[in-house]
């Protein structure tokens, strides 16, 4: 059966022979159905130039060069074909003679028998017919396959992989490091190709309190110190700041709780430490003489009930009465010497203040934080 090129055909062919003019024909492609040379849909066969990109469709497609090499790809397979080797992208790839199948960076050849490489997300060799070899790049075998033997080999050639590497700096400034990666398995020849190196600057900043200590007057009144962040060299972060270690009925605030560090200049907010005042408890204005005023009762007591009892005695029945008016006398001056008496007879010692800022020397600690980065300054608060 003859074949006969129509029109369309024959133009796609004299458009590849013009894109390679100048590169000698090594072979023809022939397919039962059609597919893509050169981004070029053809169908039924075409001639092949050295460097020739070719795609096939939903069929298989023939390659004859003139070395007497064959080559045959499968459905939905891309190669880019050259006179004595082909670089398999994907899909199928059947080579027979003295032809290699270069795929993923391995160099795959039979020395003139037959071997089968499918290429997906590895790489399978099958050698179909006598002693299929795979060797790296820059020519390192990797294995000899038997005949009838096959093996499948990882797409680690052009692949990628990130490492993540965590630096800490322990001061501010400019940094440089490196790093590599090494593996059992890698076939690298070039080791420079698994090292890397990275620079950076670390920066920070720095806190200062003034004053470093503060005793207000009284309980009651307030403490201001003034808190500094100083970028080192540079800080682009919001710093929060807060104070911890107040004594017990105290309160603080800042002017700026948070700050924004722009540049390398400083920034400053007031800390406010606002104290409580103790209430005035009145003790014994004569303590310890409680005993002697009570001991006093008794005296005006004996007094009138004697002259009470002599005068009655005097006079008879007409004393009586007087005596009645005597003894609600008595008994009247009596009730208001124990109203009169009664706080010196009360306790003796003074109940402690209850409330209030206690009196004391107390730690306050600053502390400014940005991200996970902070620091520290200590302070001084006195109450008396």
């Amino acid at each position: 059966m003859k074949a006969v090129l129509t029109k369309t055909q024959f133009l796609f062919m004299l458009a590849g022979a013009l894109a390679f003019a100048g590169s000698p024909a090594i072979g023809i492609v022939t397919a039962s159905g059609h597919f893509t040379l050169e981004s070029s849909v053809v169908w039924g066969n075409s001639t092949l130039f050295d460097g020739s990109t070719i795609e096939t469709g939903q069929a298989s497609s023939s390659l004859a060069l003139r070395n007497g090499a064959k080559l045959e790809l499968g459905a939905a397979s891309k190669a880019k074909i050259f006179a004595d080797h082909a670089i398999l992208e994907k899909g199928v790839g059947v080579a027979a003679g003295a032809y290699e199948i270069d795929a993923a960076g391995l160099k795959i050849n039979s020395a003139g028998a037959r071997l089968r490489v499918a290429v997906s997300d590895r790489v399978e060799v099958i050698a179909v017919s006598g002693t299929a070899r795979v060797s790296t790049g820059a020519g390192l075998l990797l294995a000899s396959i038997p005949a009838g033997r096959s093996m499948n080999f990882s797409m680690q050639a052009g692949s990628t992989a990130t490492v993540t590497i965590v630096l800490t700096a322990n001061a501010p400034g400019g940094y440089q490091s490196s790093a590599s990666v090494s593996s059992a398995n890698n076939i690298d020849p070039k080791p420079g190709n698994n090292s890397g190196s990275v620079s950076f600057t670390a920066t920070a900043f720095i806190v200062n309190a003034t004053p470093s200590a503060f005793a207000v007057p009284a309980a009651g009144d307030s403490a201001f110190y003034t808190v500094t962040v100083t970028p080192q060299p540079v800080y682009g972060a919001n710093v929060s700041l807060s104070v911890t270690g107040l004594p017990g009925a105290t309160k603080s605030s800042f002017s700026a709780p948070s700050v924004a560090l722009t540049g390398e200049s400083p920034i400053s907010s007031t800390l406010t430490v606002s104290t409580t005042a103790r209430p005035i408890n009145i003790g014994n204005l004569r303590p310890g003489r409680g005993a002697l005023y009570a001991a006093f009762l008794a005296f005006p007591a004996i007094t009138f009930l004697g002259f009470g009892g002599g005068f009655g005695a005097g006079f008879g029945e007409a004393g009586k009465s007087r005596r009645r008016r005597l003894a609600g006398l008595l008994m009247i001056c009596a009730l208001f010497g124990l109203v009169w008496l009664q706080p010196a007879c009360s306790g003796g010692t003074t109940p402690p203040p209850q409330g209030g800022t206690p009196p004391g020397t107390y730690n306050l600690v600053v502390t400014a934080s940005g991200g996970t980065f902070s620091k520290n300054q200590t302070v001084q608060l006195v109450v008396p």
